[in-house]
């Protein structure tokens, strides 16, 4: 599952743009294609019914309407022919696993509640509000994950409920994660905005659940 904003696409209207980034003789639109192609290239590697979907970012979502180039849906046309891959801006995603041991035959729901994110801050407890206001909204997930703020967490909680055969009180575990960045705020030979803001390191990866 990809959760938005897989190119970075700094437009020249964007305060944290440097043309020392881009190749300034050749159209902005050139660099976007080419920053789409590479990461349709390494997720390429992943076989096709392992895609699940991708989320819309705000980097796309601002790429397209103000500079009239569907980065978001051209990617998703080329790595998938499903019409549901893209996934919009915020999703709930249904996974079933079914298992089978002789003639029993057992099936297992998950569901995941996904939103790209929004906001910021420097703390990580602003940002674990924000998935935990997300899983107020949705109460009836297992998973709640967000992108955008560049932190890596899965936080487990859980929510009681009661059992409809006889009342009891069971726990339902659920997991609350900020999904990554492959993003480095910090790189040599380059004062990014990431620097100049005195972001903290990121953790460069993505979370397995």
């Amino acid at each position: 599952l990809g959760m938005g904003d897989p190119c970075e696409l700094i437009a020249y209207s964007d305060k944290r743009f440097d043309p020392r980034d881009y190749d300034m003789q050749n159209p902005l639109h050139d660099s976007f294609r080419r920053q789409a192609r590479q990461y349709i290239s390494a997720v390429s590697v992943i076989p096709e019914e392992r895609r699940l979907g991708l989320i819309m970012g705000n980097h796309d979502d601002k790429v397209c309407t103000r500079y009239h180039f569907p980065v978001h849906d051209e990617i998703c046309e080329q790595l998938s022919k499903r019409p549901n891959f893209s996934l919009g801006y915020s999703a709930i995603v249904k996974l079933r696993f079914t298992r089978r041991h002789k003639d029993v035959r057992a099936c297992q729901l998950f569901k995941l509640c996904l939103h790209h994110g929004h906001g910021g801050g420097r703390r990580a407890g602003s940002k674990i509000n924000k998935v935990e206001d997300l899983a107020f909204s949705y109460p009836f997930c297992h998973v709640y994950a967000m992108g955008h703020c560049h932190d890596r967490f899965i936080r487990p909680a859980v929510a009681t409920d009661c059992t409809t055969e006889n009342d009891e009180l069971v726990e339902r575990p659920r997991i609350l994660a900020m999904t990554g960045t492959y993003k480095r705020s910090v790189t040599t030979h380059n004062s990014s905005w990431g620097e100049q803001k005195q972001f903290p390191p990121t953790s460069i990866g993505c979370i397995t659940l």
